[in-house]
Order: structure tokens, then sequence, then C-alpha cells
């Protein structure tokens, strides 16, 4: 049964989160707030979690309050579909004829008009008040043949305003493949370098987890500066690549912060 396990992860974050001691929860008080973190296919198991109204539990609580979603593009993963094949993924020349980058992508509720289909990824979630803070993390590649533009534009390709919950970012050129590939220099023809995909997650998700725990304190906050370096942040010893010392947010959030 396609979709059996987004019921599973809803209840237990929400079990983890909500239920008591007595109940036999391990976690009992101790979880403030939760988070996802989830690359390429996790991450459009996720779309469809959320666009499914999954991010609600059985009692009307959110189950997650931020979502930061790495290189899962615009597409679905087939869920809810007869006969769907979740382990499918479609590109520019395979799996063109499986329902994966359906209509609706974006989180603004839009009419298709192509099929005058009405919807958004943040629609049920938005009704009942149990979205969490998004932050689309996405390389070229989801550009390129994961409908990632549609999580921005409408179905014509306009531009359309971000929602006060989802930011984008696109780390442009790189790799959606979060492994070394540099031993293909010896076998290949056309050779390609070490994606930075790994540093950059691991320099995003203690800055969004903090940034969604001040949101949710109603104090929210941007870096001080639009340049932060890597030595700065937490986590395990990393040295950057000379060429890429500093990352910057993007003036889209140091000016419009999201706010609750």
């Amino acid at each position: 049964m396609a979709g059996i396990g987004l019921s599973a992860a809803r209840d237990l974050v929400s079990f983890l989160r909500n239920a008591k001691g007595t109940e036999g929860n391990p976690l009992a008080g101790d979880v403030r707030h939760t988070f996802s973190y989830c690359i390429s296919q996790p991450s459009r198991a996720l779309n469809d979690f959320q666009r499914l109204g999954f991010n609600e539990d059985e009692h009307g609580r959110r189950v997650f309050d931020g979502i930061l979603s790495h290189t899962g593009g615009g597409s679905g993963d087939q869920i809810n579909f007869r006969f769907g094949q979740t382990d499918r993924t479609e590109r520019n020349r395979q799996n063109h004829l499986y329902p994966e980058a359906v209509f609706p992508v974006a989180h603004q509720v839009l009419t298709d008009h192509l099929t005058g289909k009405t919807g958004g990824r943040s629609q049920r979630c938005m009704e009942s008040s149990t979205c969490p803070k998004r932050f689309e993390v996405n390389t070229s590649n989801e550009y390129w043949c994961k409908a990632a533009s549609l999580l921005h534009t409408d179905t014509q390709g306009h531009d359309l305003p971000d929602q006060e919950n989802v930011r984008f970012y696109l780390l442009s050129g790189l790799s959606h493949r979060v492994g070394n590939t540099s031993d293909r220099k010896k076998t290949s023809s056309s050779p390609t370098e070490m994606p930075l995909t790994p540093p950059i997650a691991r320099f995003s998700w203690p800055w969004t987890s903090g940034s969604v725990r001040a949101l949710l304190r109603r104090r929210a906050r941007c870096p001080a500066a639009p340049a932060t370096r890597f030595s700065l942040c937490p986590g395990p010893d990393f040295k950057p690549a000379s060429f890429l010392r500093r990352v910057w947010a993007g003036p889209p959030f140091l000016t419009s912060p999201i706010t609750v």
C-alpha cells in the first residue's frame, strides 16, 4: 500500500513529541521542537507528506516544526497513485510516463492553466495552521530535471511571491549527488569535481534549526552579515575549499525574514 509510511512517520514523531511517559514514550517531556532533514528521494517523500496533509496529526497538532529539504526539487514520490512505484525517479530521458512531477508543486494555492485543477502543496497545512518552516535547497540538477522552478513560479512561468514560511536556495553548478565522485577522474573521459553539497548541508542545518527555534519563539533572526565562514560553524572540523570560503544567505531572506 503506497503511502502507509507517511502515516507511520506522522504517528511516530507525534508520539515522541506529545505522548506521556505513562504511555511508553521514552522522550516524554524532552521534545520541544521537531525538524526533518532529508536528501533527494526522502525529500520528495516529504513533499508529498506535506501536500497530503500529514504534517497534521490525528489530534490537529503540527508534526514537524521545520523541514530542510535538500535536492528534492518540485517532484513528489508517486504516492497516492494506483500501482505507484516510489523507487523510480524521472529525469530528462527516463520515466516520463510515471506520475512524479505533477500539479500542485508550488506551496501557494494556484490553478493549473492546462488542466484547470486548483491546489497547492501547503494548502492543507494552511487550512489547519500546521505548516512547517521550510528551506528548499536545490542544485542546478533539480532545475534541469526535477521541476524545481515550479516551486516558485506558476504553471505559465510567472514568478510567485515567497510564502512566509518558505525560503528557496540554489547551489548553482553543484551536483545532485552528495558522495565523493572525484575518483571518476581515473576512469572517465569526462571527469567530475567532488561536489561540495555535504559541507554546505552541514553548514545550513544548525542555522536552519536555530532560525526555526527563534521563529517559533517569535524572535525572528537573520544572519548578522551577508557572509558566514565555514570555520565558525559548529560540528566536525571542515577545511573549506579555497574557492568557497564564504556562503551568502542571499538578499531575499536578509531583507524579508520569515515571520510567525
